[in-house]
């Protein structure tokens, strides 16, 4: 295991990944689970996923024409954009509208439970991620499920949704990131290295990924190449400065959280 004040290695492949690939304003602070990014409209997106949002999005139910198919398919571009701009109310209505000319759908459940997932509407959006657990966005379903238990601070079964959406979707870089972020929160810091290395390296122009890595170098005490991963993509003093005292708050749950999960 590592310990904080044990420099981490990180292999010289992902700092090259990382060092060419980050691109984005400056001055972003790390990325909690869920959280939108500096300098930057709307909440995340779960994009690096090869199956995108937006793709996701437009998977729409089988339409008897090609043109029911397509405004179906542009409503729901519409409703995913609405959630992008934080219109969550807007977007709920336009479900709802969906729902009334097509029919119910897992994606519009999905849709619907992201939406009141971000208004705070726990209760709701977990009854309508718990639906889909047989559906094909239960890998979905269950990074929402732990980002709901997160946010009510429910650690560990927030690590069992966030580690089940990671198994269902091995190559979606928004879960690996969330799950990483969830072990480094409570300090087991080999489980958030791989989960975040993997993460960087299947979207290595996301600046939340490469914060979230700061943030784990600081942590370890490896600040030499915390420093130089920073320079290289453009973090500035300030963001800097911001992500080590969040580190700080990462080292000292390090020392009272056990490392493994139970």
């Amino acid at each position: 295991m590592l310990r904080a004040d044990r420099p981490l290695w990180l292999p010289a492949v992902l700092l090259a990944v990382l060092v060419s690939g980050c691109v984005g304003p400056t001055g972003r602070v790390e990325q909690r689970i869920d959280d939108a990014p500096i300098g930057r409209a709307g909440p995340i997106r779960m994009t690096d996923d090869p199956a995108s949002d937006l793709q996701r999005r437009t998977q729409v139910p089988q339409a008897d024409n090609n043109a029911s198919a397509t405004d179906s398919e542009l409503h729901l571009e519409l409703i995913g954009n609405m959630i992008d701009q934080q219109q969550y109310y807007a977007a709920i209505a336009h479900i709802e509208a969906q729902r009334m000319s097509i029919g119910d759908s897992a994606m519009l459940r999905w849709l619907e439970g992201d939406a009141r997932r971000r208004l705070g509407e726990l209760e709701a959006a977990e009854q309508l991620f718990v639906s889909l657990a047989r559906t094909g966005y239960a890998a979905e379903a269950q990074h929402g499920l732990g980002l709901i238990a997160a946010k009510r601070g429910q650690a560990a079964k927030a690590l069992g949704h966030l580690q089940a959406a990671v198994v269902s979707k091995p190559t979606a870089s928004e879960f690996r990131n969330d799950l990483g972020y969830a072990y480094l929160s409570s300090g087991n810091f080999d489980a958030a290295l791989t989960q975040l290395a993997t993460a960087a390296e299947l979207a290595p122009n996301e600046p939340r990924i490469r914060n979230n890595l700061i943030l784990l170098l600081l942590a370890s005490g490896d600040a030499r190449r915390a420093l130089e991963m920073a320079e290289n993509s453009g973090v500035d003093d300030a963001g800097f400065a911001r992500l080590q005292q969040r580190a700080r708050q990462f080292q000292s749950a390090s020392t009272r959280t056990p490392r493994t999960l139970q």
